[in-house]
């Protein structure tokens, strides 16, 4: 559900209005206002600085939930003093780690089964590679692999081999 919120406009409490209007509206369909931010990490910092504003209890509504997602950057910009108003209306939060290899094989092996593929389409080294090229972290995995298995189509091979990956995990410069 959109709000349409006027952002041309420099007059912050003319946007908060507005939103808390949206809120309302929201609210009088008989659906919860949610605000959700992905790509936090790439805010200014003074955007955090603003941000409770939007989830605090406006006059007409209460509380609205928040859900920012983003990459490991966001935690350290939450971490700055100037954040502890948005920082003291968070209840919960979770960062997705690094897999580890085993963890990692067993994520692989998962991903492979539920798009129904075959176990040796990624050749054991190439497996290796691709964890040491994106130090386990889900995303990066992600992205190589798909690269990795793009690369093999491309080729006309059924396995993706260790050099595949390295081709495609090169940075573009590199290329």
């Amino acid at each position: 559900n959109s709000m349409n919120v006027y952002t041309r406009t420099s007059q912050q409490t003319m946007m908060l209005k507005q939103i808390a209007d949206g809120y309302a509206s929201i609210r009088e369909s008989g659906a919860t206002p949610l605000l959700f931010i992905d790509e936090a990490h790439l805010f200014q910092q003074d955007v955090f600085r603003q941000l409770h504003l939007l989830a605090q209890p406006f006059p007409t509504s209460r509380v609205v939930p928040v859900v920012m997602c983003g990459q490991e950057s966001l935690i350290d910009k939450l971490s700055d003093p100037f954040c502890k108003p948005l920082m003291s209306r968070i209840i919960d939060g979770y960062n997705i780690h690094a897999m580890g290899i085993e963890e990692y094989r067993n994520y692989m092996k998962h991903q492979v089964e539920v798009i129904g593929g075959a176990q040796d389409v990624f050749d054991d080294a190439a497996l290796t590679v691709i964890h040491q090229s994106t130090a386990g972290l889900p995303r990066r995995v992600n992205e190589t692999a798909l690269l990795a298995l793009k690369e093999a189509m491309d080729r006309g091979a059924h396995t993706v081999t260790a050099d595949m990956v390295r081709l495609v995990s090169k940075k573009w410069w590199e290329k």
